[in-house]
């Protein structure tokens, strides 16, 4: 068995991994695809499209639960407790968004380095 990485060396967070076309290639030939699930990948359409007869395998399947907005809201001001300033720079457009709410001032880096 030959297990192949889909996002290769990436140096930024996986939240902002998109696919690529050489990913399609490789899953042409896949006789699996394993996931982390819990709505991590917004792509998978666009391959079970491609791919009908792909399994999918989810890792996370039974373990996370949907939250309401209160909620989300309530878990990531706890969250940001650990945070001791008010502004946050974070690299991902996901953690970018926890941070806002939980009421941080979340700064993007591609921000800072690019305007």
């Amino acid at each position: 068995m030959e297990a192949v990485n889909l996002t290769g060396q990436h140096a930024g967070c996986l939240h902002d991994y998109t696919l690529q076309h050489s990913d399609m290639i490789v899953l042409s030939h896949a006789d699996a695809l394993f996931i982390n699930g819990a709505g991590m990948e917004p792509f998978l359409p666009v391959i079970t499209g491609a791919y009908p007869a792909l399994p999918v395998v989810d890792g996370t399947e039974g373990l996370f639960l949907p939250h309401s907005e209160g909620e989300q809201k309530e878990i990531m001001t706890e969250y940001c407790r650990r945070y001791s300033t008010d502004i946050v720079v974070c690299y991902c457009h996901y953690c970018l968004e926890g941070l806002k709410c939980g009421g941080k001032l979340g700064i993007h880096l591609a921000e800072l380095l690019f305007g």
